[in-house]
């Protein structure tokens, strides 16, 4: 057995410069590199993380609440300008489609999307602070504090979620990490007609896409917006679909619009059991004084008002904000025949009035589980997460046929 002979290594004078000049040379890196990402992070952008400050969290229900992040005022070097034009890129991107930014935990080093609110509208004669029926406060939107460049966000505290858990833990002033924007999808330029089916804070890409259309005139979108918790939906109305009165002898039955009514899975997934029948308030119908809307229901309705404020195209193509409410504590939950009767209602307007050009979506957006139910998975090709094929409640229906786009977000 043979010993391993090392050979000692003095220290050269040479080997000793080496080290030192690399020990600066890293400090130097390290500092000017530091100063580099905190001027790069002075506005949002999609490369580097940038410092906002948590000036309002409004509670939506016990486990989720609308916060509200504003990017400090910055006054040295190019900070001034770069924050001129990253306000400018927010203002065209809300123009465009679906976009998020990245949270950072900080802790973990991990980061999760999410996707900004429309600015909060204006408050309202009459809004006041009530208690919901959870205990929580329900407060007006402090549309009067707003900046330009603020950004809005409804965030549940998941069960298991490190960045939910971590935001919802931070008091006011607090600084989180924001990246972005990052555009998701972009609505066309001729779409007219739009179903937007919503789970849980899904509804956040919603209403970014009906923030866009309520500017288009003759633009229309139909909200279905299921959720679990019933504060959350508190106070919202179930909408007959806007448009002109239908001739009777074009009407169909339901039945026929229904893809679904024959090989629905809805129970066979365990949804939908026992479900207690919905209710829809007539139109004109005034619900009692004594049920206070939730927060985003007010949000949903103030859209609303936006719609009607958008100059007409034509008179019998009214644009139009409408909007269903599912809640599962309800034991009620958006089914197929529910998107169905909505296509049904575009289809006779169609067969009445000629068919008219533009684009038809059905847009989808939730928890991944609630996604996968209704079109599939999504996919991974690349290191990129493409739409995948077409499955769920919508494989067994050609809606290409039927004129209808559909997109998972």
């Amino acid at each position: 057995m043979t010993r391993a002979r090392f050979a000692s290594i003095r220290p050269t004078r040479g080997l000793i410069i080496c080290l030192a000049g690399g020990v600066i040379g890293g400090a130097t890196y390290r500092h000017f590199q530091t100063k580099g990402d905190l001027e790069d992070g002075d506005a949002l952008n999609p490369q580097t993380f940038t410092p906002y400050t948590i000036v309002s969290k409004q509670p939506v229900s016990s486990t989720s609440s609308i916060f509200t992040l504003r990017c400090p005022d910055v006054d040295h070097g190019g900070a001034i300008q770069r924050q001129k034009e990253s306000d400018q890129s927010l203002q065209e991107i809300w123009q465009r489609g679906v976009w998020s930014v990245q949270a950072k935990q900080p802790q973990l080093q991990i980061a999760r999307s999410y996707t900004p609110l429309p600015p909060a509208p204006v408050e309202q004669e009459g809004d006041s602070n009530v208690t919901s029926s959870n205990g929580a406060q329900n407060h007006a939107p402090e549309s009067q504090n707003q900046q330009p460049g603020d950004l809005r966000f409804l965030i549940r505290a998941e069960k298991n979620g490190e960045v939910s858990n971590y935001l919802h833990s931070l008091p006011l002033s607090s600084t989180v990490a924001l990246r972005g924007p990052f555009p998701e999808f972009e609505l066309p330029p001729d779409v007219r007609e739009v179903i937007f089916i919503a789970g849980g804070t899904g509804i956040a890409p919603a209403m970014q896409v009906a923030h866009i259309l309520a500017r288009r005139p003759g633009t229309r979108i139909h909200i279905l917006w299921n959720t679990r918790r019933k504060d959350e939906i508190q106070g919202g109305e179930n909408d007959v679909p806007t448009g002109p009165p239908l001739k009777s002898d074009t009407r169909r039955k339901l039945s026929d619009w229904d893809p679904w009514s024959k090989i629905s899975r809805w129970n066979a997934f365990g949804f939908g059991q026992n479900e207690k029948p919905s209710h829809t308030p007539a139109r004109g119908t005034v619900k009692s004084a004594e049920v206070e809307k939730s927060v985003v229901v007010k949000e949903l309705e103030a859209l609303k008002k936006q719609f009607r404020r958008t100059p007409q195209g034509t008179d019998d193509r009214p644009g139009g904000l409408t909007t269903e409410y599912f809640a599962d504590e309800d034991h009620k939950f958006v089914k197929p025949k529910d998107v169905a009767r909505q296509m049904r209602r575009v289809a006779e307007e169609e067969e009445d009035f000629g068919q008219q050009s533009g684009t038809k979506l059905i847009l989808i957006s939730g928890p991944d589980g609630f996604i996968d139910l209704w079109a599939g998975k999504k996919a991974w090709i690349g290191g990129r997460e493409v739409q995948g094929p077409l499955g769920g409640y919508f494989a067994n229906f050609n809606v290409v046929s039927r004129g209808w786009k559909i997109w998972k977000l």
